[in-house]
């Protein structure tokens, strides 16, 4: 055999290897799956804690997001279904980008986040009807912290907080 590295694993090779070894029921009898998941949970946080901070999320985000927003500015102007694939690190991003609420476990291989643009015909006769952006993490409502809606934000506000929240130092 080769010989021991002194060097600590990271914790985010760390997870993803025993998730990997977990997911192929190979995970050996001397990590407990409840460690295992602890290192999953422990991860989970360390990503969202550095994510949620503002100025990191628009430098690690804002292009993704504002491109994502700027075909819900303009559904004319684009097909009406938007498929991307990422790693879920990018999909933690997006979490945090749009100021979403963290799920409690980190998201399986294979989620998806669904971004709904409504339009909300209002009550008065004459009134213009409001558009709204509605999220969803693997069919699960995700509320926002900028809204104070409980399943939606408006797209105004969403178009307001992704172009200006963290831009400055």
């Amino acid at each position: 055999g080769g010989a021991v590295s002194e060097r600590p694993l990271p914790w985010a090779q760390l997870a993803e290897i025993t998730k990997c070894l977990k997911v192929r029921d190979l995970l050996p009898s001397t990590i407990p799956a409840a460690d295992q998941h602890e290192i999953m949970q422990y991860l989970g946080q360390k990503w969202f804690d550095c994510l949620r901070h503002p100025r990191l999320s628009y430098l690690a985000m804002n292009t993704f997001a504002t491109a994502l927003i700027t075909n819900l500015q303009s559904p004319a102007k684009h097909p009406p279904l938007h498929l991307y694939s990422a790693h879920d690190s990018a999909l933690i991003g997006l979490l945090c980008a749009f100021r979403l609420n963290p799920p409690k476990e980190w998201p399986p291989y294979g989620s998806f986040l669904k971004i709904e643009l409504v339009e909300m015909t209002a009550m008065e006769g004459d009134a213009e009807p409001e558009h709204v952006v509605r999220f969803s993490l693997n069919g699960k409502t995700l509320e926002c912290e900028w809204s104070d809606r409980e399943d939606c934000i408006t797209l105004e506000r969403l178009v307001e907080k992704v172009t200006t929240e963290g831009a400055s130092a």
